[in-house]
């Protein structure tokens, strides 16, 4: 079976155990890799901050969930191995992506992507244009969620 990719999110109240709370998680994925995975990625909340560790290569037998994940600290973290369905391997078009204090990561396609590319990113407001990096179906996704936050 051709896996499209994995994603894993976690929340936990106390932040010293994340890593430990995922690695069983993260270990279980590794026995059912993704062939050709187009990148990794790890998005988490940490003092106040959304950050995130994006890497645009090829993971099968190279990624040590444990050394990858050793040092988080956080109450909230999402987890994402790509197999990209639209968009080339680079870090711009790595999950998870990030606005502000927002993260999202997403597997799969998104249905008419490509003949509604044009509409989708003339619809948004001009500050979400503009943070629009790369030219995935998730990213772009993202935006319009983000525009329906900034509408209401």
């Amino acid at each position: 079976m051709q896996r499209m990719g994995h994603l894993l999110a976690a929340m936990i109240s106390r932040e010293d155990l994340l890593a430990e709370a995922m690695l069983h998680e993260l270990e279980v994925m590794e026995r059912a890799p993704v062939e050709d995975a187009d990148g990794w990625g790890v998005g988490f909340y940490q003092g106040g901050e959304v950050l995130h560790r994006k890497r645009p290569h090829a993971t099968a037998g190279t990624l040590q969930w444990p050394t990858v994940i050793e040092d988080l600290r956080s109450h909230v973290a999402i987890v994402h191995v790509r197999k990209a369905t639209t968009g080339d391997r680079r870090a711009d078009n790595t999950h998870p992506f990030r606005m502000r204090q927002w993260l999202l990561a997403h597997i799969g396609e998104v249905g008419g992507y490509q003949a509604l590319r044009g509409r989708i990113v003339e619809s948004l407001p001009d500050f979400l244009r503009r943070n629009i990096r790369g030219d995935t179906d998730s990213e772009h996704l993202f935006h319009v969620f983000l525009s329906f936050l900034h509408d209401a």
